[in-house]
């Protein structure tokens, strides 16, 4: 979270800026605590296929993980790790090793087939990873959530939740997803009190009259 992001909470009525801080820092440690789990998790399947931090590693490359966060998330990842119980890749004879033997054929059939192994690593990973970043979008919702409950007299929830996009910077993808699910779980809540009214209201001062200066990110549906 930027120096920058913070600083937007000024804008805020100053009795919601403590509790807006306080989310936003239980946002971050929820988010750190989600791919530490994910990370360790995915090292422990993986380390059948690679050496522990290679799968640590790739873990990285098949998963968004916020650059600022990476070193915690690895230090809880390895703390939470037993390395010296996790299974042990079996080591095989390298491509020279076979050729200074002379035996070519099983060093060019020992090349294709780790060529193989690795896509169908590739693959796994990226399986793997989608259910990580799935746990990870679950996060960005629930801290979502708690950032409208807290805005919920003070902007509207599109807007609420904007302000948690843009504090994190989300990518678009990511964003829509938010958006979509802290929608839905809202709905039932002002629909409720909507559906109970008779007749035209009389008018009167709107109750949300605050508004973010360029903040919203605006989303198509």
């Amino acid at each position: 979270m930027s120096v920058s992001s913070l600083a937007s909470m000024r804008q805020f009525p100053e009795a919601v800026r403590p509790r807006l801080q306080v989310a936003y820092a239980r946002a971050r440690e929820a988010l750190i605590t989600t791919h530490a789990e994910q990370a360790a998790q995915f090292t422990r399947e993986f380390s059948r296929r690679l050496p522990a931090f290679d799968a640590l590693d790739l873990y990285f490359k098949v998963v968004a993980v916020p650059l600022p966060m990476e070193d915690c998330i690895i230090s809880r990842a390895l703390v939470s790790l037993d390395l010296d119980r996790l299974q042990q890749v079996p080591t095989h004879p390298t491509f020279l090793e076979l050729i200074k033997g002379f035996h070519f054929e099983l060093a060019f059939e020992g090349v294709r087939r780790q060529r193989q192994f690795l896509e169908v690593t590739l693959q796994l990973a990226r399986l793997a990873g989608a259910r990580a970043s799935e746990a990870v979008l679950v996060t960005h919702v629930d801290n979502a959530m708690r950032i409208v409950d807290i805005l919920e007299d003070t902007i509207w929830v599109d807007e609420a939740v904007s302000h948690y996009i843009h504090t994190f910077r989300l990518p678009l993808s990511t964003a829509h997803m938010v958006f979509q699910r802290a929608r839905a779980q809202v709905v039932d809540r002002h629909l409720s009190g909507m559906m109970v009214l008779q007749g035209p209201v009389a008018a009167q001062p709107p109750k949300k009259e605050f508004r973010l200066p360029d903040q919203t990110v605006r989303i198509a549906g």
